[in-house]
């Protein structure tokens, strides 16, 4: 099948080049892949990947030692730079066994297209694009795509045995593309999700981080809820944890699910779409039930946000994104005051990237529970009118932005040390109230105070 030229004038010309210049050395070479997929699908690729019949040693000796780096050489991969882009290059090879389940024993080169693209995960990802247009689909990739189906290339059992990360891959694109998972496929997910164990925590944290952050996440995690917990083993109580309360309905995991489900696309973060997924992981711990059978979770935040750092430092994801996830999981069972100060207050604990995200965990919370709990999305609407307003006024959050330092309190006589910041600490308080971040006014405080 040859593809409308618009597509093909999508591809950039530093693709080109790399195709144009292994083919005029006498290789095949296409581009193949995720690349291919976007295409397809109307999207511009963020990646562009290559094979070709050229061993490695050729790839080099086309382009070049300059323009080459040496980055997969054992799997038959070599990056090629190439107007100011990288381009991953790999021979067209079959691969061994997996004796650890993710990585090939050992990996043959081989002349043919058709036997490359076998050993690829899915069929939407196993097609290939030459210079001309031509497409390459030996595994009906193409109609899946039309169809949204997410298949694998051969028997999905044998799939997943070569490489168990492929199975949270399965997920990830399901949350991503919106696409349903093949009966079959979903079937060796689930019998084979035990190997999944053997995956490195880098991996999974990054496949998670892929999922959380997809238009269909809860979709997705509901319907895939036992692959899903065997990755992340911590979220597993939730799963079996009631929430006998007129302000809920369902365990745990489906009302955090369900939150996903209403998460914006233009919040859709690892800040925020992390702190959903983990918002409540603290109730199983916490869970009461009174002598009229409904349960209570006092302090659940709290713990939720220790139980999320431990999940975030063992999936190995940066200090500061655990931090900041753990913090919105800690204050999204706040009591808020939808007022200008208690705008600023906030502002002053969290900053307003923080904040945004805080209202967005708590409307998209607020969402999965019963109509009883509806009233607080008018708080938060407040809270948003507010906090936009407080933003455009020549007001202070910080000890930064107040509109006196320490240089001008000092040219009051009052001396640097725990005096000084003890009243400058004062005057932000009363700016956060509501008091004007006026200068003169602030000197004049300050002066007081200092009396005092």
């Amino acid at each position: 099948m040859i593809l409308e030229m618009s597509m093909q004038q999508a591809v950039p010309p530093a693709a080109r080049e790399v195709l144009e210049r292994l083919e005029a050395a006498g290789y095949q070479a296409n581009l193949v892949g995720g690349c291919v997929r976007d295409l397809l699908r109307g999207q511009t690729p963020q990646d562009w990947d290559v094979c070709t019949s050229a061993l490695p040693d050729q790839v080099v000796e086309v382009f070049g030692e300059k323009q080459v780096r040496l980055t997969g050489l054992r799997h038959g991969t070599v990056t090629v730079l190439a107007g100011g882009r990288s381009f991953e290059v790999t021979t067209y090879r079959v691969e061994s066994t997996y004796g650890d389940n993710r990585h090939p024993d050992r990996v043959n080169f081989t002349s043919s297209l058709r036997e490359d693209l076998a050993r690829r995960d899915f069929t939407i990802n196993a097609m290939a694009l030459d210079l001309r247009g031509r497409l390459t689909d030996p595994y009906q990739g193409q109609k899946d795509l039309k169809a949204g189906l997410i298949r694998c290339v051969g028997d999905p059992v044998l799939r997943f045995r070569e490489d168990a990360l492929r199975i949270l891959r399965a997920l990830r694109f399901s949350a991503r593309l919106g696409f349903a998972i093949h009966g079959d496929t979903a079937a060796a997910m689930e019998a084979e999700k035990g190997n999944l164990a053997h995956l490195s925590a880098e991996r999974v944290g990054s496949e998670v981080l892929g999922m959380v952050t997809g238009p269909g996440a809860g979709e997705t995690l509901d319907r895939y809820r036992a692959v899903f917990l065997t990755a992340l083993p911590l979220l597993a109580p939730a799963a079996d944890c009631p929430q006998n309360c007129p302000y809920h309905y369902g365990t745990v995991y489906q009302h955090t699910v369900d939150a996903l489900k209403y998460l914006d696309r233009g919040h859709a973060v690892p800040q925020t779409a992390l702190a959903i997924l983990f918002h409540d992981m603290g109730k199983p711990a916490t869970r009461t039930t009174d002598p009229q059978g409904r349960d209570h979770f006092y302090g659940h935040a709290q713990a939720g946000a220790e139980l999320c750092r431990q999940a975030m430092t063992a999936l190995r994801y940066p200090n500061r994104l655990r931090e900041e996830v753990a913090q919105l999981v800690e204050l999204h069972s706040l009591q808020i005051a939808p007022t200008p100060a208690g705008a600023r207050r906030l502002l002053n604990k969290v900053g307003e990237a923080q904040l945004r995200r805080l209202i967005e965990v708590i409307r998209c919370d607020t969402l999965a529970h019963t109509a009883l709990a509806r009233p607080r999305l008018e708080t938060l609407e407040e809270l948003s009118r507010c906090l936009d307003g407080v933003l455009e006024e020549a007001s202070a959050f910080t000890l930064k932005q107040l509109a006196v330092n320490g240089r001008d309190l000092k040219s009051l006589g009052i001396p640097p040390g725990p005096r000084m910041g003890g009243i400058l600490d004062a005057l932000l308080q009363e700016v956060l109230a509501g008091s004007p971040n006026d200068r003169s006014a602030l000197l004049e405080r300050a002066r007081q105070l200092a009396s005092n």
